[in-house]
C-alpha cells in the first residue's frame, strides 16, 4: 500500500506529524475530475532495526478513500497527534488545523504550533 500512495499522481500532504520513531500523514489526492479523497498513513518503519521479525509487520497502515478532511482528522484523533511535532501543514488547511490543536485543550501544544506554523495561521484576535 506504502508504494502505491507514493505513486499516486498530484498526492499532496495536508499534515503530518512526527516523533521519534515514526510519523503520521494525511495525504489527498483527485478521484474523478476535482474531487479530493484523502489517506492516512501511520510510518513506523524507523523501528524496524529495534525490532524482532514478529513485530515489524505493524510498522505502517495506510487507509485511503477518506472523503473528507474532516473524516481523515477524526480517524486520526485515535493517536494523540495534535502532541506531537508538526512537519507539514497545507496552507489551505492551516486555519482549520489550528482551530483543532486549540479545541484540544492543550496550551503547550496550542503554543508550539503557532511557533512552528507561523505566518500560515492568520490571527484570529483570539488571545
Amino acid at each position: 500500500m506504502k508504494q502505491l500512495l507514493d505513486e499516486i499522481p498530484g498526492r499532496e500532504i495536508v499534515l503530518q506529524v512526527g516523533a521519534e520513531g515514526g510519523s503520521l500523514t494525511i495525504v489527498r489526492y483527485h478521484v474523478s475530475g476535482e474531487k479530493w479523497q484523502f489517506a492516512i498513513i501511520r510510518d513506523e518503519s524507523t523501528l524496524a532495526d529495534f525490532l524482532g521479525e514478529e513485530d515489524k509487520e505493524d510498522l505502517f497502515e495506510a487507509l485511503d478513500s477518506i472523503a473528507t478532511f474532516e473524516d481523515a482528522i477524526a480517524l486520526m484523533n485515535k493517536y494523540p497527534w495534535p502532541n506531537l511535532y508538526p512537519l507539514v501543514v497545507h496552507p489551505e488547511y492551516a486555519n482549520r488545523v489550528m482551530e483543532i490543536i486549540e479545541r484540544s485543550g492543550n496550551p503547550r501544544a496550542k503554543d508550539r504550533w503557532k511557533d512552528i506554523l507561523g505566518s500560515e495561521i492568520p490571527d484570529s484576535g483570539s488571545g
